[in-house]
């Protein structure tokens, strides 16, 4: 991750890839939107002084994530990717502490393995810190899941 100074980043640059994962092969993607500036007011994410929103899971998205068919119904929303995902593990001082409940998605990079299934990462609060953890594109979600987003 390259990092300019606190609160910037390129999001362009590409994530740190699990072993034997790739960003190759079908649904399988890096969503950039250039570089940023990061900074939390009033308890809220902003990049590039646009409020990030985390929203809520669709309900028939509820026990089947899926990427695409969510993201096209919000076609003026930009996903977090794992760039961005990274750097708040790195500065938890901006996770807003509304995001404690539930998992938040970002659906900006989606991963590939040898057998094509597709991985996305979320955050979640685990008592006491922040951890990323990665969910099958197919697995069971609660109904407190959501995905970060930018609106265009």
């Amino acid at each position: 991750m390259i990092i300019q100074e606190k609160g910037r980043l390129d999001t362009n640059v590409l994530p740190h890839i699990p072993i034997g994962w790739n960003l190759k092969g079908e649904g399988a993607r890096h969503l950039g939107i250039g570089k940023v500036e990061i900074e939390n007011r009033d308890d809220r994410l902003y990049i590039n002084n646009r409020e990030v929103l985390r929203f809520p899971m669709p309900k028939e998205a509820i026990s089947i994530i899926n990427a695409q068919e969510i993201l096209e119904r919000f076609l003026n929303a930009l996903p977090l990717n794992d760039i961005i995902l990274d750097y708040l593990l790195e500065e938890q001082d901006l996770i807003p502490g509304s995001w404690k409940e539930g998992n938040v998605y970002f659906l900006g990079t989606i991963f590939s393995n040898q057998q094509c299934s597709r991985y996305v990462s979320y955050l979640h609060f685990a008592g006491k810190k922040w951890r990323k953890n990665y969910c099958y594109l197919g697995c069971r979600l609660s109904g407190s899941e959501s995905f970060a987003i930018l609106i265009k």
